[in-house]
């Protein structure tokens, strides 16, 4: 049977699907002909509930190999990285960036800077009670196996935002010149009834129909997707048309000149970080996990050896006279017969075994450091272990700064590829839906700037600041000596240089205007109080005079009679 109601989705009207097709195929070959096969041994190798490749069954994911898995720490290297770079990067619990202006002196305006301050809460909130956090967990992992990630920021009415997170080998990517990410094409799998329910009746292929109407509505069927640049883009259009990329969902297997879904975004939805990349021709990234597979893998070959000599202590092979009668009996307490007239006669082990299990250990263990070390493992065990929760950047920086001269390029690549865009659309969907203020006048049209102020961007910038700091304690000690040296440092500046470096919130710090205007009330004010104490003093000498006899006359008196005279 048909489904009883078929209302509510727009039947889209028929298009030549082949350029989507040709583009979808090309995305494909260039993940297949270079980087396919290292995925998947690296999903093989590390952790297999990672990656989905063709082939798989449907919904159903790779399992443990535990005959190829000989230890489950290398996924564990790989979790604890993502968990701390979570941490680091992009913690619920406190603030991870900061809005500003381009223009520094914009920011000076009292109302800009409480607007800024408003509107970072508003995006924090949506982060918050969206599955936001929950992607950047799982894209962080990602990136540290396979080097690349990916994730998509879709609007949705409950909680502004929702985010859908893909894994690798179930997406292919496509970048622009510069190497910027633009296109991004996606194979899955849907039943037939999802697919009717989803798409709308009309707009499935025939193959849909038939198996809906037969009953096989558990069946599943092969989608593709592709969202890329939209060349035809017609302004002043509200439909895909004229949207900035368009987003063409059809069936991979039904011979349709109509696709189950035609849309479009404004802003790019896919962020898709890669780890590190040799020259930006690359689409794709490679990231820790790529070299760390060598070790990984000579990591179970040393399990499974010291597995072997411990078995063969503990059961070694054993040496067979033709003399025993019957089976030999292994087990504990069992009888084995043999013919005592024969020399030697019975069951002995065939050669002694005694491998070097410790030093066998020992080198397991060199062996973890060394993986541990690639995934950065330490730096984020500290992170996560620590029981404080006011762990300073200053801390992280001084007891892992060898690490941050690895760390630098990607967490700033992380923060181009994943957060800044990130940010941007969830403020361009919150700003559609009238979720953000008005900004003052005096900083309407002006661009927005992203500044990152968790602890792992922090950590980069305490450098800064402890130079700060150090140069404000020697003018200090050096004033103490030698006053007129003071007159070098520019304390103001300081402050704020220093504030800006370790992510003060923006209404702590007054502009200069303000700075100013209490500096001119405070002086304005000592200069009254002196006034009055000079007014006071000259009253209470009067009064003194007044009191004092010089013949017939005061000192006062005597002292008006003479200026009187001098006039």
């Amino acid at each position: 049977m048909e489904p009883i109601s078929k209302d509510g989705i727009k039947q889209f009207p028929p298009i030549d699907l082949q350029p989507f097709q040709q583009r979808w195929s090309m995305m494909r070959l260039e993940a297949m002909s270079k980087w396919y096969r290292h995925w998947r041994d690296l999903s093989r190798y590390i952790n297999p509930k990672r990656g989905h490749f063709e082939g798989f069954v449907p919904n159903y994911n790779a399992q443990y190999d535990y005959r190829l898995i000989m230890d489950g720490d290398p996924a564990h290297y790989a979790r604890t990285m993502a968990a701390g770079m979570s941490s680091g990067l992009t913690s619920p619990s406190s603030p991870w960036f900061r809005l500003g202006l381009q223009d520094p002196m914009a920011t000076e305006s009292e109302a800009a800077r409480i607007w800024l301050d408003d509107v970072q809460k508003i995006i924090s909130t949506i982060f918050s009670k969206s599955n936001f956090y929950a992607s950047c967990q799982q894209i962080y992992e990602e990136l540290g196996m396979f080097g690349t990630g990916a994730f998509g920021i879709y609007e949705d009415y409950d909680t502004v935002i929702r985010c859908r997170s893909y894994t690798i080998g179930e997406y292919y990517l496509g970048t622009d010149f510069v190497g910027r990410v633009n296109s991004f094409a996606r194979q899955y799998w849907m039943t037939i009834d999802q697919v009717v329910s989803e798409f709308g009746w009309e707009n499935c292929s025939d193959m849909v129909k038939n198996g809906y109407k037969s009953g096989m509505r558990d069946t599943y069927v092969l989608i593709y997707t592709l969202c890329e640049p939209n060349t035809n883009k017609v302004d002043d259009l509200a439909d895909y048309r004229g949207k900035e990329f368009r987003s063409v969902t059809w069936e991979a297997q039904a011979v349709s000149t109509r696709a189950l879904r035609i849309s479009g975004y404004n802003e790019f939805p896919i962020m898709a970080p890669r780890w590190e990349m040799t020259t930006t021709a690359d689409v794709y990234g490679v990231g820790p996990g790529w070299y760390a597979l060598g070790d990984i893998k000579s990591l179970y070959r040393m399990e499974k050896d010291s597995l072997l000599g411990i078995n063969k202590m503990a059961d070694p092979p054993l040496q067979v006279d033709a003399s025993v009668e019957g089976t030999v009996n292994t087990l504990p307490g069992g009888i084995t017969r043999s013919n005592a007239q024969t020399p030697n006669a019975g069951v002995r082990a065939a050669y002694q075994v005694n491998p070097d299990i410790n030093a066998l250990e020992s080198k397991i263990q060199s062996k973890k450091r060394q993986i541990a070390s690639r995934f950065y493992a330490d730096l984020f065990q500290m992170m996560i272990e620590s029981d404080r929760k006011d762990i300073t950047a200053r801390e992280v920086e001084e007891k892992h700064s060898e690490k941050f001269s690895l760390l630098g390029p990607v967490l700033g690549r992380i923060q181009d590829d994943l957060l800044s865009p990130a940010i941007d659309r969830t403020f361009a969907i919150a700003l559609r839906n009238n979720l953000i203020p008005p900004p003052p006048p005096e900083i309407e049209g002006m661009p927005l700037k992203v500044e990152y102020v968790s602890v792992l961007a922090a950590a980069q910038r305490s450098i800064g600041a402890v130079s700060i700091e150090q140069e404000a304690q020697f003018v200090g000690g050096l004033a103490q000596v030698f006053p007129e040296a003071v007159d070098n440092y520019n304390p103001d500046e300081a402050i704020r240089e220093h504030a800006n470096m370790i992510g003060t919130p923006q209404r702590i710090i007054r502009s200069k205007d303000e700075v100013a205007k209490m500096r001119a009330d405070r002086a304005h004010q000592q200069q009254t109080m002196q006034q009055q104490a000079q007014a006071a003093q000259m009253a209470e000498s009067a009064k003194t005079l007044s009191q004092a006899k010089v013949g017939e006359q005061n000192a006062l008196e005597a002292i008006i009679g003479a200026q009187g005279g001098q006039q």
